[in-house]
């Protein structure tokens, strides 16, 4: 047995809280004796503090990924040959992968540690490998705390190093048996923690690669974020389209030079007079010629192929797959084949080859110009189906930070509670981005109060830390919203929500109050009236959701109901404990009525 395993789960994950502890303190600025204005000054600073990271998660292969950093996920031993991930990142970077693994930590690891190897040799498209271990899943055993541990190394160790990208699989999810939306939770909560207490990280880029036939894993990934405001979704990005699978095969097109390409295997035309040998030599890899087709067989754009192209490159995959070859770049060079009917010709040829390959698994084609690339996407999108990559960014709503305490509220003097106004600076243009996102152009605000009730976010607080103790899926926060009358606002401010009382929905659990993901939603004129000057008043407020129920089944201790879990756009709330309204928007309608 390894001697560094017989560490207990409890110094662990004790290991886990010091290290957050550390993380914290290391940026926590003296304040004692600060002036007044100084801490404002100091507060605003910290609420828009937050380092700008980019989050895909996608499907592929995490061995050929190109990544500053590959994360693996292996045993204590170090033994990589013992899981598909492992064998696969060796089958790619060459058997000295595991020799270093051996030579460097010959007593091997324990649950929870990570290492770092620097990688030099092979076809890894990463500068280095971070190899990590964690326990077999049991409830009640605080293994998501060590997932969480091991996320938070691998992000500190890379920036340490300098490094841009990481790529993760999803750690935990495999034979290790960690529930998907326990994996995903813990990923999407400790992204966000690192974000928030290293704002200075050299990490722009944080990937999440998932194996094309875990569905289940991909979907928990993507619904977990896709809900999350501090996750705004890009879909913008044309890099999201240009990769591709076919059965295990993983197809990308992309605009550049073959000769940079780290691979294998590379196919040329054997008319092309533009690369010399020498320089095909240099780069290492297999060279394949693809035969000149025959002059007289000339096609023009989308003509059937008369002659056999899609058949010469199809020899030289099978060529290269023979040849135990795992990576293949193609480029199109031919004087006699039109462009596009190259692409037809090459998508042909993977169509009808794809299941025979038994050692080739990435084949990249590579083009010279941007609208050949955006025709081969078009072909392949066609014919293999819209690319699973998902794309966020961190939206900075440090509102919901662990930052935004009692600490940055304004002065109070002696007072409980008091309602200043949100005026300016990274504050109010975080809130005014946060409402335009959610209820579009049709309102206009007017003004926006921040509710400093010192009895109740304690209250609120204290609930929340009771919380942690329970598993990830069942301490969501969000940031809901619920309209008013202006007749309430006094009470609400200073009671918070009277749930039992004022609750306007009926369910088998009791009686409850909705509130909206959508400000859209909340500001409808039969949840938001407006006063004689025509403002409509509606809360921002934190609300702790935890797992939600269907408002169908019964549940003795729901915290809300929606009617549905997937896509439910309102939440009905039975505690007034989960709720608290951190912001009062007083706003106006510009356009015509909001039904």
């Amino acid at each position: 047995m390894n001697p560094k395993t017989g560490n207990s789960m409890k110094e662990l994950v004790s290991s886990t809280e010091q290290l957050r502890l550390e993380t914290q303190e290391g940026r926590r600025g003296p304040e004692n004796g600060a002036s007044y204005v100084n801490r404002r000054k100091d507060s605003a600073q910290r609420r828009g503090a937050s380092a700008e990271i980019g989050i895909t998660v996608k499907v592929g292969n995490l061995a050929i990924a190109k990544a500053d950093v590959i994360v693996n996920s292996t045993n204590t031993e170090l033994d990589l040959s013992t899981s598909a991930l492992s064998k696969a990142i060796v089958s790619v970077g060459g058997s000295i992968v595991q020799t270093q693994c051996k030579e460097l930590f010959p007593r091997g690891m324990r649950n929870g540690d990570v290492v770092q190897i620097r990688t030099y040799v092979g076809k890894l498209r990463c500068k280095e490998l971070h190899h990590c271990c964690l326990p077999n899943y049991k409830p009640h055993q605080h293994h998501e705390e060590v997932l969480r541990l091991t996320i938070h190394q691998c992000l500190q160790k890379a920036s340490e190093a300098g490094h841009s990208s990481i790529a993760f699989p999803a750690l935990g999810a495999g034979v290790r048996n960690y529930p998907p939306r326990a994996v995903t939770d813990v990923f999407r909560e400790t992204i966000w923690e690192y974000s928030q207490l290293n704002p200075q990280t050299s990490l722009k880029e944080i990937m999440v690669v998932i194996f094309h036939k875990d569905q289940t894993i991909l979907k928990a990934f993507i619904d977990t974020f896709d809900v999350d405001a501090r996750y705004r979704r890009v879909t913008t990005l044309t890099e999201q389209k240009t990769e591709f699978f076919q059965g295990y095969l993983q197809l990308e097109v992309k605009q550049g030079d073959i000769l940079t390409e780290c691979v294998d295997a590379i196919v040329v035309p054997a008319d092309s007079m533009s690369v010399s040998e020498s320089s095909l030599r240099a780069t290492g890899a297999m060279i394949l010629p693809l035969p000149k087709p025959p002059t007289k067989t000339v096609t023009t754009p989308r003509q059937s192929l008369e002659y056999s192209m899609w058949k010469l490159i199809s020899k030289c995959l099978c060529k290269a797959d023979k040849d135990k070859a795992m990576s293949l770049a193609i480029t199109y060079q031919s004087r006699n084949t039109h462009e596009e009917s190259f692409i037809l010709a090459f998508n042909k040829a993977i169509i009808n080859n794809h299941d025979k390959f038994k050692c080739l698994r990435d084949v990249r084609l590579i083009l010279a110009e941007p609208a050949a690339v955006a025709e081969a996407v078009q072909v392949f999108k066609e014919t293999f189906g819209e690319a699973s990559v998902r794309r966020y960014t961190i939206s900075g709503l440090s509102i919901l930070s662990n930052t935004w305490s009692e600490d940055l509220w304004d002065d109070m003097d002696d007072s409980d509670l008091t309602t200043p106004r949100v005026i300016s600076g990274s504050e109010e243009e975080e809130l005014t981005e946060i409402f335009r996102s959610s209820a579009g152009n049709t309102f206009e605000i007017v003004d926006i109060l921040r509710i400093q009730n010192r009895d109740k976010y304690q209250q609120y607080q204290l609930l929340k830390q009771a919380m942690n103790t329970r598993p990830a899926s069942e301490r969501d926060i969000r940031l809901l919203w619920r309209g008013t009358n202006v007749e309430d606002i006094d009470d609400i401010n200073a009671h918070g929500f009277d749930i039992p009382r004022s609750g306007d929905n009926d369910t088998n659990n009791g009686r409850g109050m909705s509130f909206a993901t959508e400000a859209s939603y909340a500001t409808r004129d039969k949840y938001c009236h407006r006063d004689t000057n025509g403002i409509h008043y509606i809360y921002l407020c934190q609300v702790i959701t935890g797992a939600p129920t269907k408002a169908e089944e019964k549940a003795s201790a729901a915290t809300v109901v929606v009617n549905d879990v997937e896509t439910s756009s309102l939440y009905i709330v039975f505690r007034a404990t989960h709720v608290y309204p951190q912001y009062l928007f007083a706003i106006k309608q510009l356009h015509c009525d909001n039904g």
